[in-house]
């Protein structure tokens, strides 16, 4: 529960199970051997989120390029595809570099990589 101060999980719970669909995403990254977990709330929106807290980048996610620019602008040995097209096929947005910087702040994260 150091995880998720200030987070009541019936009210997760309750959120997710009145719009099912918003499962798809988290349940996208534990597809790829990622661990989907609830950071916090959003102060507007309301909603909840969630990032990868997988100690390391998932083995499925591994080897791109950031973006598409980068991945086409590689010669040979390509890499099959980009972080922002994975995030955006799985219904993701990649952090920001303050909000990754944020998140190391409550666990150590990609140590390796």
């Amino acid at each position: 529960m150091a995880r998720h101060n200030g987070i009541v999980w019936t009210k997760v719970e309750a959120r997710l199970e009145a719009n099912a669909s918003k499962l798809w995403s988290p349940q996208q990254m534990e597809q790829s051997s990622g661990e989907p977990d609830a950071i916090g709330q959003d102060k507007k929106s309301g909603e909840y989120l969630f990032v990868d807290r997988a100690a390391e980048s998932p083995s499925g996610r591994r080897s791109v390029y950031y973006d598409r620019e980068g991945l086409e602008s590689r010669k040979e040995h390509r890499p099959a595809n980009s972080a922002v097209d994975m995030a955006t096929e799985m219904g993701m947005e990649l952090l920001a570099e303050e909000q990754y910087h944020a998140l190391q702040e409550l666990e150590e994260f990609d140590l390796k990589r």
